[in-house]
């Protein structure tokens, strides 16, 4: 056996691409690596450490919440023929690890094999930095996110983001006053600091679930810990 400076990584990988720019690479590096290439869910004795998918497959998207949570260690990896924002914060959304465009895509999934597993962090994409240019408090409503309601605001020039369910009695948060980074319930009153995340006033008991956010690229993420679940605080 031949030393190429690279541990073993035992595992499996799908394929669900026919790409054979990717194929034919990504199974020559995956093969060299002691990985097993399948074609086929069927044909899987075992998580897969790496779903390698084609974005031009319209099932793709679709099938992404199943491999969740079958595979929740699996890296999902997707590549796209030509660059398309669109299409890349779709399949980010969705739920894929790793976007890329299929010239690169091979070196980028191999560099993610090659690591050291460390404890990840998905990214759900809110919104692009230059919607809320020029706009302050409340810049995004969800009403369906990974954390369930979610609302968004732009104070400063920093972006925060809480649940959209006052803790007292459900009211709607984004429906509320804000004064400063002072927001008020819409219903009872009660006051939050969106800054700080402290209660100021009742009759609520505790403040919303806030959440960690990241800028990179022009966009703002909500963060998710290794097992997928965004880790809010009050």
């Amino acid at each position: 056996m031949v030393d190429n400076g690279l541990l073993p990584a035992a595992g499996e990988v799908l394929l669900v691409t026919r790409d054979s720019l990717v194929t034919t690479r990504l199974r020559a590096a995956c093969v060299s690596r002691g990985l097993r290439v399948l074609e086929s869910e069927a044909e899987l004795s075992s998580s897969p450490r790496l779903v390698a998918v084609d974005l031009a497959d319209p099932a793709a998207l679709r099938s992404v919440p199943e491999w969740r949570r079958a595979w929740p260690d699996a890296l999902l990896a997707g590549h796209l023929a030509l660059p398309d924002r669109n299409a890349w914060l779709g399949a980010e959304q969705a739920g894929f690890d790793l976007v890329v465009n299929r010239g690169a895509f091979v070196g980028a999934v191999l560099r993610r094999l090659d690591s050291p597993p460390v404890p990840a962090r998905r990214r759900y994409p809110l919104i692009a930095s230059s919607d809320a240019a020029g706009r302050l408090g409340c810049v995004l409503q969800l009403a369906d996110s990974p954390v369930g309601p979610l609302a968004l605001y732009h104070i400063g020039k920093q972006f925060y983001a809480i649940a959209d369910r006052c803790p007292h009695a459900g009211a709607r948060l984004s429906q509320g006053e804000l004064v400063g980074s002072v927001l008020t319930c819409p219903e009872h009153g009660s006051q939050f600091d969106l800054q700080t995340g402290e209660r100021l006033r009742g009759p609520a008991d505790e403040s919303p679930r806030r959440f960690p956010l990241v800028e990179e690229g022009g966009q703002v993420y909500l963060l998710e810990d290794a097992q997928g679940l965004p880790g809010g605080e009050r």
